[in-house]
């Protein structure tokens, strides 16, 4: 992630507390997947979990932080895969990962 990314990560994490407009867990983003905007998915995830969210979700996955970071900024424990639902919110927070996008070829 970039210098500029980290910053505006860590402007817009209150407010993603507050509005609480991501999800966490694979069950529960496959059930919401038209309403996700984006994965974001943690760089100390299995290689098999990596694989899987590639296959399963249409929406774009980036892979930054570690799930220490997650909840330091998030305030989500155990998190290692996570879904932003659509908005504004989610918009801003994708132009921060910006580089860390994984390509869905990755998962064969």
């Amino acid at each position: 992630m970039t210098p500029e990314g980290i910053a505006i990560l860590d402007k817009l994490a209150p407010f993603v507390q507050r509005t609480k407009c991501c999800e966490k867990g694979r069950g529960k983003l496959a059930r919401s997947q038209r309403d996700i905007a984006f994965i974001l998915l943690a760089e100390d995830i299995s290689d098999n979990s990596r694989k899987e969210a590639l296959r399963t979700f249409s929406c774009p996955i980036y892979q930054a932080l570690t799930a220490a970071e997650i909840q330091r900024r998030f305030g989500l424990e155990n998190t290692k895969l996570m879904g932003f639902r659509k908005g504004g919110l989610a918009s801003q927070l994708e132009a921060a990962f910006d580089g860390c996008r994984l390509d869905p070829a990755q998962a064969q």
